[in-house]
């Protein structure tokens, strides 16, 4: 379990034993032909704030809901917009952002059990590539001096998820093996599902399809390299090295018992790799996102670190070489590219049970607050999600083609109901076949999973008049990630973290805000 960093590093200002609360940001943009740094660092004096090479402000949101999280960088004067009619920085471009604090006196632990002095204490916020490059001009008038900012937006790697379109394009047959790698004709998407199952209908469990969709189409649409530099001290001190999109995005799929059959054919789908990806996404039984993560946080269980964003058993890939993830051997391209002094960050794609059990519950990582550690805080709850009729089903399975959840009866809240109203949870699922299931009682068993599903959601939902959902805004903590626990310690409250928002103002203060749900007393 973690706890709020003023804990042990910095206290509130004005207590017994208060230190200074001095916080850091540092973004480093690695571009085609160097690595650029800002930093910023407040110190609580009007005489040593800091904003190296003009860094005024970052602010990053991350959300479940979302495939791709977002950061803006705000930077003074025009100097990181062009450089001789040239622009310093380009889309796509690799941007890391890091916040943290001074730590004089302090040591870490690093991963491997090894100790080392800290003056710095840093945590990777998030791994993203620019989208847009902005100069603004202000004021300037009767003679004043206009004001000039530069402001880099951009998104994480979801951002490549979501971006490039998989369509079929016959007309190009014939073209030459260039085209056919990038838009995927007959030798490239239809020999592609071959790949799956040799046939033109999409069968497997969610994770291997997963898989083969992240090595095998991914890399053909985003076959992108990126120089990376050495980017542990200002100044980039080091030269770059490729890193290909399979060193860059990391991925770990948890294992499922069924499979998922997709009746499609090359020609009938056309979106994005995410909305391909989300079609094997059991919401809301399970989970599908992009983070960035510290590396024992995704690859460390084997060597009895507990793993925080995936807790149960992963699949073994299609490629059983690959299949497991330990000390970043393994799953796609070796070794993975990883970011900051001690944190070994990544960014990665996960599949996971959503964790509303409570085995998964209490392996989440969690963290404490305090109501001193609390700047804002807006809680409520509301009958607006409330749900007292639950059914789940699906429509499709290899030896029936009736809606099965007919042969499932829904379950009824009915004191819930005499209160409310009716208001039914459906959730359709687009296929289903169970593993090690002989065709006669494949039929049988879906319906009985089918049922298992809907006390899963009555479990997980039927309460949700009594949940607390709503924000908190606490100071600066690096840590703090999507699908993990937040526990309010004052007033025995646990919540389960949707979004979070990091912002950083070099003037002013940095400070973390939390969107929680699910808050209820602590299990």
């Amino acid at each position: 379990m973690t706890t709020y960093l003023t804990k042990s590093v910095n206290k509130p200002l004005g207590g017994a034993f208060a230190k200074r609360y001095i916080p850091i940001v540092q973004v480093s943009f690695h571009t085609d032909t160097q690595c650029y740094q800002a930093r910023g660092i407040i110190d609580g004096s009007s005489t040593n704030l800091d904003p190296t090479d003009q860094l005024l402000s970052v602010t990053t949101t991350k959300t479940l809901s979302a495939p791709a999280g977002t950061f803006s960088v705000k930077l003074a004067g025009d100097g990181w917009f062009m450089s001789d009619e040239t622009p310093k920085l380009k889309p796509n471009d690799l941007v890391i952002i890091y916040m943290g604090y001074k730590a004089a006196n302090k040591t870490v632990t690093w991963v491997d059990g090894t100790a080392h002095a800290a003056t710095e204490d840093l945590g990777t916020i998030m791994i993203g590539l620019i989208d847009t490059v902005t100069r603004t001009r202000a004021g300037g008038g009767n003679g004043g001096q206009p004001q000039v900012t530069t402001t880099v937006t951009g998104r994480d790697f979801g951002k490549l998820l979501i971006k490039p379109t998989l369509r079929f394009y016959p007309e190009l047959n014939w073209g030459t093996a260039k085209e056919q790698h990038f838009f995927l004709t007959q030798t490239g998407w239809c020999a592609m599902l071959e790949a799956f199952t040799g046939e033109k209908a999409i069968i497997g469990t969610p994770a291997k399809i997963l898989d083969t969709i992240m090595r095998s189409l991914l890399k053909k649409l985003v076959d992108i390299k990126w120089k990376v530099y050495d980017d542990n001290t200002l100044g980039a001190v080091g030269g770059p090295k490729l890193a290909s999109l399979g060193n860059m995005l990391r991925y770990r799929f948890a294992q499922t018992e069924f499979t998922t059959p997709f009746y499609m054919t090359a020609q009938q789908y056309e979106g994005s790799i995410w909305n391909l990806m989300e079609r094997v996404n059991f919401k809301p039984f399970t989970e599908l996102f992009v983070d960035t993560r510290d590396r024992w946080d995704v690859s460390w269980g084997e060597d009895g670190h507990d793993r925080q964003v995936v807790t149960e058993a992963c699949e073994e890939s299609s490629d059983s070489d690959k299949g497991t993830l330990s000390e970043d051997k393994g799953r796609w391209d070796y070794p993975a590219t990883m970011f900051g002094k001690k944190d070994g960050a990544q960014a990665v794609v996960v599949y996971r049970n959503t964790p509303f059990t409570q085995e998964l519950w209490a392996k989440l990582r969690t963290h404490e607050v305090l109501s001193e550690d609390i700047i804002t805080e807006t809680l409520s709850y509301s009958d607006n999600e409330n749900y007292n009729l639950f059914w789940s089903g699906t429509t499709l399975t290899p030896f029936a083609s009736f809606d099965l959840k007919r042969l499932n009866p829904p379950l009824l809240n009915e004191e819930n109901a005499l209160r409310y109203g009716l208001n039914t949870l459906e959730v359709q699922i687009e296929g289903m076949q169970l593993l090690k299931e002989s065709e006669s009682t494949q039929t049988v068993s879906i319906v009985a999973m089918a049922k298992s599903l809907n006390q899963k959601l009555k479990d997980w939902f039927e309460h949700n008049d009594t949940y607390l959902s709503g924000s908190l805004e606490v100071r600066g903590k690096a840590d703090l990630r999507i699908g993990q626990k937040l526990i309010h310690k004052d007033l025995g409250l646990e919540f389960y973290i949707e979004g979070v928002t990091q912002n950083f103002q070099v003037y002013g203060e940095w400070h973390t805000t939390v969107q929680v749900t699910r808050g209820r007393k602590i299990t």
